[in-house]
Formats: structure tokens, sequence, C-alpha cells
């Protein structure tokens, strides 16, 4: 089954009339005929009913006709999608991150970094640290937020710090914790308290939750894949939240109040060791500059 074949068929379903659906399409009538010949020979039913003045689907056309004109409308769109990006960028640059991160300043980054390299495709996407760790044995991706801990600890990487925060509490304004300077995990105790899911943060995160739930047996706790799935349960006044400062996005009706004892946590970027290659170079100083992380 072909690209053109699907095409002669839905334009055909929709006219029901061969001459003008080879109109629409720019073709022959005859060749829009050999292409819906040639998909029922493949798929072993008729389509069509045909007679001197009539065209009609037949049952299993119906059938095939639903189920495939969302299918075509997206594949076409696909191909204008891929035909652009060619047209527009002649180089690509692969950013990863680690899936609990909402990292805040990335659209600064993204923004800046476009300024100076308008040819370059960003493609963006986000997995847990272990899974980089492999990624990067297969020269994907170019470019990973993330961790240190979570990185492959050997000569193949290069890695920079960006940012050093704390473990916080976010809550809805009105909670009663809102008012304080800072929470302790003995105040903790006892709430209804939403953790990322272990699976997407780092190892020195998983060792600040691990703590937090030692320090807080009587909570209550919810598990979320990432920060920005955890907020929509905070302002639902579900429970409250304990996160690094830096994958919290402020949003109305919350706030945050730093944690005690003091949990440290940190993020920065990695690329591979020697890397000459222009674009990656210009990814990394634009991001430390957003951080004003000498580079």
């Amino acid at each position: 089954m072909t690209f053109t074949q699907l095409r002669c068929f839905i334009e055909v379903a929709r006219q029901l009339n061969f001459a003008r659906a080879a109109e629409t399409l720019y073709i022959s009538q005859p060749a829009v005929s050999r292409q819906i010949h040639a998909l029922e020979n493949e798929l072993g039913v008729r389509l069509f009913d045909r007679t001197r003045h009539v065209v009609a689907l037949t049952s299993a056309g119906e059938s095939f006709y639903h189920d495939t004109v969302d299918m075509l409308d997206r594949l076409t769109l696909a191909v204008q999608r891929a035909q652009n990006t060619q047209a527009l960028f002649s180089e690509e640059l692969h950013v990863g991150y680690s899936g609990s991160m909402q990292i805040q300043k990335l659209p600064q980054i993204y923004q800046q970094y476009q300024k100076r390299c308008p040819q370059v495709h960003i493609l963006n996407d986000a997995r847990s640290g272990p899974q980089w760790s492999r990624s990067f044995d297969k020269s994907v991706p170019d470019i990973v937020f993330d961790s240190r801990d979570d990185l492959p600890a050997d000569s193949i990487l290069e890695y920079r710090s960006l940012y050093h925060g704390k473990m916080v509490c976010v809550m809805y304004e009105e909670h009663p914790l809102a008012k304080h300077k800072t929470v302790t995990l003995e105040q903790l105790n006892g709430e209804v308290l939403i953790l990322l899911d272990m699976a997407h943060i780092s190892a020195r995160m998983t060792t600040a939750q691990e703590l937090i739930r030692q320090k807080c047996p009587q909570a209550v706790y919810y598990f979320s894949s990432s920060s920005e799935h955890a907020l929509p349960m905070i302002q639902g006044h579900v429970g409250l939240a304990v996160m690094p400062d830096f994958v919290y996005v402020p949003l109305p009706g919350l706030t945050t109040v730093p944690l005690e004892p003091v949990l440290d946590t940190e993020f920065g970027i990695a690329w591979r060791s020697g890397c000459t290659d222009r674009k990656v170079r210009e990814f990394i100083k634009t991001a430390c500059a957003a951080y004003d992380v000498k580079w």
C-alpha cells in the first residue's frame, strides 16, 4: 500500500467521482483508476461499486475510508513538517533532560540560542538519568541537563554545574505552614506529601526523599512522575510537594517554603569530551550565560 494509493482512494471516496478526484490530485483519470485497482488487489476487497454514471463506496470501502481518512491527514501533515524542517534548518541539535525536571531558564536559553544559530533545529527528549548513560554511547543526545550523580563517571563526558539549590515545600497559600520562614521534617509528619517518582529523579534527590520518608512515617504519600504533574494536585489542596527549588515553576495561588534541615540539590549540563562541534559549543555557552556560570 502506497501513499499515492491512499490519496487517490480518499479523494474518490470524498467526491464519488473519478474525474473530479483526478482534477483535485492533478493527475489523469486513468492513473487514479490504476491506483484504486492496485489497492483493491492488495487488500483483496472491492472498495467501490462502479457503473457508467454512478460511483459508490461498498461496505468494505466505507469501513476502510473511516479508518484511513484521519491517518492520511496526519501523514500528509508529517510530510509537510519534514519538508518544512529540511527547508528551514541545515543542522540538528539533540537536547536531553531528566523527565522530572522543569528547567526554568530553558525557554530563555532556546531563545538566545536560536538568535545565535538560526540554522539549527532543536530536538527535545526527556528520560531518566540512567537512560542518558546508555544513550551517550550511541551518539545521542548532544547535550544533557541532569545531575552529575546520574551521568556516567568516566572520561567520555564533560560536565559543568549550572545551579546549586535546596529542597523546598510547595504548598497552596492558605496552608497553615505557608506563613513559616522554614518547614521542618517534624512539621511535615502527618501531612499529605507529594514526592517525585524515584524512577525519574537523580540519586541525590532519591537520598533526600528517603530521608523525608524516614522522618515522616505518619505522612500520606503520593508520587508524581514530574513536578509539572504534581502542581495541579497542590492547587487542588490534595497535599504539599517536596521538590528541588529549580524544578518549581511559580504559579498563582502557590508558594514555597525552604525545608529544614537543608538538603542540597544541583544540576548541570553534560556533553561529550573533546567535542568541537560549533552548534554544541554555542549551546553550552548560551546555557552557562543564562546561569552566570563561567565558560
